[in-house]
C-alpha cells in the first residue's frame, strides 16, 4: 500500500492525514469551524478509526477539533503536550492576560478528560523524540518544555512572568522514508530572540540535529513552519532546508506580507510552493518517488 500524507485545506490552521498501511493519524486537529470539512474529508475515505492524533502545540487553530473528533472518531491515541498557562502573547499575536490563560486552562482540562474518557492520552514529555507508525518513523524535536523551564528558573529575569508564546513549546517532526526527506514545521519559531537566548532559531537548530544524524543536506517535502509567518522561516533556515515542495497552509492574502516566499526560492529556485487556500494536497511515497495531487475545493476561510 502506498504511503501518503494528505495536507487538508486549512488556512491559519493545520490539519495533516497521515496514511500507511491502511492505517490512518492525524497531526493538529484545524480550527473548530473547519471541523465540517475534517470530518467530511475522513468520511470520505471511510475513516472510522484513528490510532492517533497529535498535538504540536496548544493553540486554538491547531487543537480546535480535538474534542468533536474524540466524540465522532475511535482514536487510539491522544498525544499533547500540557499548556503552560504562561504565555504573555495569544495564537493571534495579541497580548494575553488572565482571563485568557484561564480560559485556555480550562480548555486543556476539558481536553485532557475527554482523551481520557475517550482514548489513551499520552502527554508529550522531554524523551518523547520518536514516534512510530507503520512505515513512517518520525524524530520528535522540541519535545522540552522550554517555556515552563525558564518561567520557574530563579535565575532568570524571567521566572515567574508570563511573557511567552505557545509557539516556543511547538514540536516538528521529521521522517526519513524510502529515501524522502519529510519535515513537518509545526509552528516551531526560527528567530533571534534577544530576550530569550534558549529559544534562538529553535527551527534551525531541529534541521541541523536533522542533517548532522542522517547526513543530509536538503529536505524534499517541507510543510512550511507557522502558516509561513518569516519568524519561523529565516533566510539562513530556508537556504538549509531547500525543500523541493513547500506547502503552506496560508493564502497570498497574508504571505504577500512576508518575505518567506522569496526565502525559499533563494534556497532552491525551482521548489514548487503549494498553498492550502483552494486546494488539498495528498503526496504518495512509492517506490522512492514523492508525487502529488491536489483536490480543488471550495475556500472555507472567510477573507
Amino acid at each position: 500500500m502506498k504511503n501518503k500524507i494528505h495536507f487538508l485545506n486549512t488556512i491559519w490552521s493545520d490539519s495533516i492525514l497521515i496514511e500507511s498501511q491502511g492505517h490512518f493519524a492525524l497531526i493538529d486537529s484545524g480550527s473548530d469551524f473547519y471541523y465540517p470539512m475534517i470530518k467530511a474529508y475522513l468520511e470520505e475515505l471511510n475513516i472510522k478509526r484513528l490510532d492517533f492524533l497529535l498535538l504540536t502545540h496548544f493553540h486554538n487553530d491547531h487543537y480546535g477539533c480535538m474534542i468533536n473528533l474524540l466524540d465522532d472518531f475511535l482514536i487510539d491515541n491522544v498525544y499533547m503536550r500540557d499548556y503552560s498557562g504562561h504565555d504573555g502573547t495569544n495564537a493571534n499575536g495579541h497580548d494575553a492576560g488572565e482571563e485568557y490563560r484561564n480560559g485556555e486552562i480550562n480548555t486543556a482540562n476539558k481536553i485532557k478528560e475527554k482523551a481520557k474518557e475517550k482514548s489513551n492520552l499520552v502527554m508529550i514529555e522531554d524523551d518523547f523524540d520518536h514516534l512510530d507508525f507503520y512505515d513512517f518513523h518520525f524524530d520528535v524535536f522540541g519535545s522540552y518544555e522550554n517555556i515552563r523551564r525558564i518561567y520557574e528558573d530563579k535565575n532568570s529575569k524571567y521566572y515567574h512572568m508570563n511573557r511567552f508564546n505557545e509557539n516556543y513549546d511547538c514540536i516538528s517532526l521529521f521522517c526519513q522514508l524510502e529515501g524522502i526527506n519529510i519535515y513537518l514545521g509545526g509552528d516551531i519559531t526560527d528567530c533571534d530572540n534577544s530576550e530569550f537566548l534558549e529559544l534562538d532559531h529553535l527551527n534551525r537548530r531541529a534541521i541541523l540535529a536533522i542533517y548532522k544524524k542522517y547526513n543530509i543536506d536538503k529536505i524534499n517535502l517541507y510543510k512550511v513552519a507557522h502558516h509561513g509567518v518569516h519568524d519561523s522561516n529565516s533566510k539562513e533556515t530556508m537556504a538549509l532546508i531547500r525543500p523541493d515542495y513547500a506547502v503552506i497552509t496560508n493564502t497570498d492574502r497574508w504571505l504577500r506580507n512576508y518575505p518567506t516566499i522569496s526565502y525559499l526560492v533563494d534556497g532552491n529556485k525551482d521548489v514548487k510552493i503549494l498553498r492550502t487556500d483552494w486546494q488539498k494536497f495528498v503526496f504518495e511515497i512509492e517506490n522512492k518517488k514523492l508525487k502529488y495531487h491536489a483536490i480543488t475545493c471550495d475556500s472555507l476561510f472567510d477573507e
